[in-house]
Order: structure tokens, then C-alpha cells, then sequence
């Protein structure tokens, strides 16, 4: 039987009770400021997916999501990426793109692959285990357009994370906080074990790094880069980490 989903499904995109928060903590110039992103991030994501013919842009609380399998219970809300990040980060790294594989885990309905799209990887995969999200993520697979597409090989695997078997090709690993601690966990241990067997330069992009501790106990990564999401109101935090094996200086 599918196992019980937490009862907090996610936070809203904005209600009274975080403005209220926001004003005690930080004081009206920051309830004001964040007000401002966070609208200026609402029409920037409506223009994105209006200028490229997909829809990624709702949140969707689990309730929604149809989950089920050991891994359902481990799962967060779904929320699009943000379309500044990323796109700053894989212009900054220097990565071998002709010769890399990029991974979304969660992938939702698909933005972070689209995203990623717009550099030449060797091919895209996108990781979700909802069968809901995994379908609208076919679909505006089938209506993207973009003036700067660079890969042409996108794939959407509808499957539990826990279970991928990673491609012995250099890799870049996108998460934007998918899923708990164990799944984080076992995403791991399987990627490090796959790096062991096949030496190889992979860069993990953790983005909202809950349980970054998972990915720094063992040291078989390395923290490469961090920073702040300047073009979110919330001012989320990322983490780029490095395989300590096979990884290029």
C-alpha cells in the first residue's frame, strides 16, 4: 500500500501569515523588498513559460502529485526552478558539456531540463517519480521552443531516484531539494558507487540544500562553489559539490 504523505504539503506561493512573519523578523523595508522579487519572480516565470510554449510555472501540493512506492513517502511539493540560477551556474562551471550527461532529480515538469537545454550536453534526463508531473513533463517536452537550444536529447524517466543507474559518463546532477534525507541517502551511496567503479568528473548542484550533511559526511565530494539565489525573494541557498575522484581541477 502507498504510504501516508505527511500532512504538510508545501507552504503558498505568498499568504498574510508570511508577510506577518517577515515583519517581525526583518522589518517592513524587507517585507516590502521581498514583496517586490517575489512578484518580479511570478512574471518572470509566466514569461518564461509563455515565450517557450510550456506550462512549468504552478506549484502543485503532494496530495496532488498521485505518489506511490516506498519512496512516496520522502517526497516534497512540486516547484519550478527559477530561470536565472541555474543557467548562471552552468555558465560559470567549467564543464565539459559535449561530454556530459545532466540529471534532474525531481524533475517536475520539466524547467530545470529546459533550462539546461540551452547547453550543449550530450543528453538531458529528468528523474520524477510522480506519474502526473512526469506526463506534463512529456508534453512541454513536445511544445518547447527556444532560440538558444543547444541539446536536442531530452528524456523524462518516470521512476523512483532511489532506483536510477547512473551513466558512466562525466555528470551533471541538479536537485532542487526533491525528496527527504533516505532517498538523498541512497541517491548517493549509488552515485558514489558508480564513481568508484568508473572514475569520471561529476558535479552535483544542490539547490535548497536541505540535508546537504548526506553529500559532506564521507568526503567523497568536495564543495566546489556556493552561494546565494539573488534573484529569489527567499534568497535560497546553493551548493555546487565536485566528485573528489576523476573530477578536473
Amino acid at each position: 500500500m502507498p504510504q501516508t504523505l505527511p500532512k504538510r504539503e508545501g507552504p503558498r506561493a505568498f499568504s498574510l501569515s508570511k508577510v506577518t512573519a517577515i515583519v517581525r523578523e526583518m522589518g517592513w523595508r524587507a517585507a516590502i523588498a521581498g514583496t517586490l522579487l517575489f512578484g518580479w519572480r511570478q512574471w518572470r516565470s509566466w514569461w518564461w513559460d509563455w515565450s517557450h510554449h510550456v506550462t512549468t510555472r504552478h506549484r502543485l501540493p503532494l496530495s496532488k502529485l498521485n505518489l506511490a512506492g516506498p519512496s512516496a513517502g520522502h517526497a516534497r511539493f512540486y516547484e519550478a526552478s527559477d530561470t536565472k540560477c541555474l543557467p548562471h551556474l552552468l555558465q560559470k562551471l567549467d564543464i565539459p558539456f559535449s561530454e556530459s550527461v545532466f540529471i534532474d532529480f525531481g524533475a517536475g515538469k520539466g524547467k530545470a531540463m529546459f533550462l539546461a537545454a540551452g547547453f550543449p550536453f550530450k543528453r538531458i534526463v529528468g528523474v520524477e517519480l510522480s506519474p502526473l508531473l512526469s506526463a506534463i513533463a512529456e508534453r512541454n517536452g513536445r511544445t518547447f521552443k527556444s532560440k538558444n537550444l543547444a541539446c536536442k536529447e531530452l528524456e523524462v524517466l518516470c521512476e523512483d531516484a532511489a532506483e536510477f543507474v547512473f551513466p558512466n559518463t562525466p555528470l551533471v546532477i541538479y536537485m532542487f531539494n526533491p525528496f527527504g534525507e533516505e532517498i538523498i541517502s541512497r541517491v548517493f551511496i549509488s552515485l558514489v558507487e558508480s564513481i568508484r567503479r568508473q572514475p569520471r568528473a561529476v558535479l552535483l548542484i544542490y539547490y535548497n540544500p536541505s540535508h546537504r550533511h548526506v553529500i559532506e559526511r564521507d568526503g567523497a565530494f568536495e564543495l566546489f562553489l556556493e552561494g546565494t539565489d539573488e534573484w529569489d525573494y527567499r534568497k535560497l541557498r546553493y551548493r555546487v559539490y565536485r566528485a573528489r575522484d576523476g573530477s578536473p581541477a
